[in-house]
């Protein structure tokens, strides 16, 4: 697994941020945000880029992912969506 540096999110001090790829997918996370319009403030943004929706649900249904998933949903709370067509 490589991680490179990308410039997403809020650049102020004290924001974490880190792109990696691993398994085709690529993702990256920054903290804080900053909302410029709406009502929607999240404490931390994480992005997941696949070659293909397709492929992400594969991943998202994924007995790997599956099993994490009860994980993550005892210790967080958030939304997931799948956006097509969207580069970063």
């Amino acid at each position: 697994m490589s991680t490179t540096r990308t410039p997403i999110g809020s650049t102020r001090p004290g924001s974490r941020q880190r792109s990696t790829r691993s398994r085709g997918a690529s993702w990256s996370a920054a903290a804080p945000s900053e909302t410029l319009e709406g009502d929607w403030h999240p404490r931390r943004i994480v992005v997941l880029q696949f070659p293909s929706a397709d492929h992400a649900r594969g991943w998202y249904e994924s007995p790997d992912y599956v099993k994490l998933m009860e994980i993550r949903r005892r210790a967080s709370t958030g939304s997931l969506i799948l956006a097509e067509g969207a580069e970063f």
